[in-house]
């Protein structure tokens, strides 16, 4: 059998040949799990859906930011998560820029 320019033979490749397979060593990564705990920014969050998606979302275990300017949506829909330790709100309108860190985003 050829591969490229080496050729490979019975003589120098048998069934009995010992393959040591070593894995491969692995280098210290900072990944995220798909499961593990975000940090989400809702905005709209003090609207009907919004708040509702909150719940959803600090049930699920995720830290939320709330970003709202209150035109339409209300501090009461909220209010129930007011001491939360994982949630945050922020009365903002989002016309205006604002910058966080934050792993997703939802834009109600």
């Amino acid at each position: 059998m050829q591969i490229g320019r080496n050729t490979l033979t019975e003589a120098n490749f048998t069934d009995d040949t010992p393959i040591d397979f070593q894995p491969a060593k692995r280098t210290k990564t900072v990944a995220r799990l798909y499961d593990s705990r975000k940090r989400i920014l809702v905005t709209g969050g003090a609207g009907f859906v919004g708040s509702h998606l909150i719940d959803r979302l600090i049930a699920e275990g995720h830290d939320i930011l709330c970003v709202d300017n209150l035109f339409t949506g209300t501090k009461r829909n909220i209010e129930h998560l007011q001491g939360n330790p994982q949630f945050e709100f922020m009365r903002h309108d989002v016309t205006f820029p604002l910058f966080v860190e934050v792993d997703e985003i939802y834009n109600l």
